[in-house]
């Protein structure tokens, strides 16, 4: 890879504070929802560009600090967003109650000169999704005030990407008993499980782990307990989670939120998703047995083939170099940098998880 394609992400970290700060100046100066959109806007630029910037980083290799610089970019863009976002719906929900944008089955006249109708959403510059995404932020920080600062400083802490896919699912975990979310909001988070009263959706939960480990089929639980099974499943996952004594720091939380929002709302799919990427790491992907033979056998493998790349390695110094042509040798330099990027970016992966337990 050449020097100038390494040099870009150094290029846009310099000017991503800049874009940061100049959002989060816009919006603590704004007076107007005019003026919190367009602080909203920047705010979106500079997550683009830094989410950009990281993934560029990370293709050519670029150093760690690098990085992480650029997803602390994104997590700050993504609070100045969420705080645009609470004082557009607070804004938009103003100008309803003073008769200036139209409300659903409301008086759309009295307030406008003429008796002209009053603007609609999309007059204004905003489409009904903006205004909904706007209030499901703004009564989850009401509700969980700092959910959203929480979230991103949990996946930094995790050594992850800050999205705004993560933001978005904890904020449906605190605003999803609020009947006014989307359809296609709610039917993502499953149904509720049909629990006795008093008892813990762990604990019912940890009795159907029994009956499988008795001999029962996951079908079979599941029908016991009077759910699916893809919910028993999920559920199931979470609760073995939260029984592991070997989590690191970080991802013992993020299990214990999940655990939790399991236990407080009885709907497994969001927070199974927030423990996704853990699931795929101790077991495998989809399909995989959640047993600890799978783990020993995905542990030896990946030992096997860090043993094949040692051993390569330790031996590679002895190889006899025979008469190339200039392009024979320029393509074998070429692919010797790309195992040293592979190896190194393996490395620094495996370093990112040791400093995080």
């Amino acid at each position: 890879m050449s020097g100038t394609a390494l040099a870009i992400p150094d290029q846009d970290i310099q000017t991503l504070p800049a874009l940061v700060d100049r959002a989060a100046n816009a919006l603590a100066s704004a007076r107007t929802a005019a003026e919190v959109l367009e602080a909203r806007e920047l705010a979106g630029v500079a997550y683009d560009i830094a989410k950009r910037t990281a993934r560029l980083a990370k293709a050519t290799a670029a150093h760690d600090t690098l990085i992480a610089a650029a997803h602390r970019a994104q997590a700050n863009a993504l609070e100045i967003e969420a705080g645009a976002k609470r004082r557009l719906a607070d804004e938009y929900d103003a100008a309803q109650e003073r008769g200036e944008v139209q409300s659903p089955g409301g008086d759309r006249v009295s307030n406008v000169p003429n008796q002209n109708n009053a603007p609609t959403v999309s007059d204004i510059g905003l489409t009904r999704k903006d205004i909904h995404e706007a209030r499901l932020v703004r009564n989850a920080e009401a509700t969980d005030p700092g959910i959203v600062k929480r979230t991103v400083d949990a996946a930094l802490a995790a050594g992850e990407e800050p999205t705004k896919a993560k933001v978005r699912a904890a904020v449906l975990q605190v605003v999803q008993s609020d009947r006014d979310e989307l359809p296609a909001a709610h039917n993502k988070r499953g149904p509720r499980m049909p629990v006795p009263a008093g008892v813990l959706v762990s604990d019912y939960v940890r009795g159907g782990i029994a009956m499988e480990r008795a001999g029962q089929t996951a079908e079979e639980v599941a029908k016991s307990l009077g759910i699916g099974v893809l919910s028993y499943r999920q559920c199931k996952d979470i609760v073995l989670l939260s029984e592991r004594t070997d989590l690191g720091s970080a991802a013992a939380v993020i299990v214990h939120q999940a655990l939790t929002a399991l236990n407080e709302t009885g709907q497994p799919s969001l927070p199974w998703e927030s423990v996704r990427p853990l699931i795929d790491r101790v077991w495998g992907g989809k399909g995989a047995r959640r047993e600890q033979k799978t783990e020993r056998r995905r542990v030896e493998q990946f030992q096997n083939a860090i043993s094949v790349i040692t051993e390569s390695c330790a031996h590679g110094g002895e190889i006899d170099i025979p008469h190339m042509s200039a392009d024979d040798k320029k393509s074998t330099i070429e692919n010797l940098k790309r195992a040293e990027r592979d190896i190194r970016d393996l490395r620094e992966r495996i370093e990112r998880e040791v400093s995080h337990d």
